[in-house]
């Protein structure tokens, strides 16, 4: 039975578990918390942020939960899409074919995740001020960072402190195929161990290459 729905959260908050929801094409001004294990499908649909006061233009909360075929404007000093929960670690999120665009704090942010995957989205940040972490993990385990595309617009001239992929206290992260434009470090990691990096481009302005700043993949 198809059921129509006046917005995307109304339609969240009514379905059961393990229900794909397909969202037509629109834009949407609106913020969405999604705290069950659903598959969220958009076709080139808007979604604006419609509170600034929020962490985030997508907060995903539950685990098992697809989010794809969205593209996500942030108006204020949030994320992009922000995956946590205070109670669990969460597993089994696939976020795909997503456009995030102008975001201050950081476009795909995991805490205390695991089996996470994060492949062909874009991401561009035209704040002309800020230091985000493009795709941020702490506390993170067997996910995978997949075919990416990162851009840095760079406004006024002015040379932020950026981020493509940043590994915080996380292992089994693999991370490959992803292209970074206009960031002063391609992967950032900080007390992580057991990662591998394989065949990402990394422009930083004045160096090519996969630029990973400390070491990234130890033997364990």
């Amino acid at each position: 039975m198809i059921r129509y729905y006046n917005g995307i959260q109304e339609a969240i908050n009514d379905v059961v578990e393990n229900t794909t929801i397909i969202v037509e094409p629109n834009q949407y001004k609106e913020n969405i918390i999604i705290n069950k294990s659903i598959n969220l499908r958009g076709n080139s649909t808007l979604l604006f942020n419609n509170r600034p006061a929020v962490i985030g233009t997508v907060e995903i909360c539950s685990d098992d939960v697809e989010f794809e075929g969205f593209e996500l404007n942030a108006t204020s000093n949030s994320y992009g899409i922000y995956i946590t929960n205070d109670f669990s670690m969460l597993s089994g999120i696939n976020i795909s074919n997503n456009a995030i665009k102008g975001y201050a704090a950081g476009g795909i942010y995991l805490e205390k995740c695991h089996d996470v995957t994060i492949h062909n989205n874009s991401l561009d940040d035209y704040f002309p001020t800020g230091e985000p972490k493009h795709i941020h993990l702490i506390e993170c385990n067997r996910c995978n960072i997949i075919n990416n595309i990162i851009n840095k617009h760079i406004q006024n001239d002015k040379k932020e402190y950026t981020v493509g992929v940043k590994l915080d206290t996380s292992s089994n992260i693999l991370v490959e195929f992803n292209e970074m434009c206009r960031v002063s470090y391609g992967i950032y990691c900080v007390n992580s161990k057991c990662n591998i990096t394989n065949r990402n481009a990394c422009d930083t302005g004045n160096t090519f290459g996969e630029q990973v700043y400390e070491p990234c993949s130890e033997h364990c």
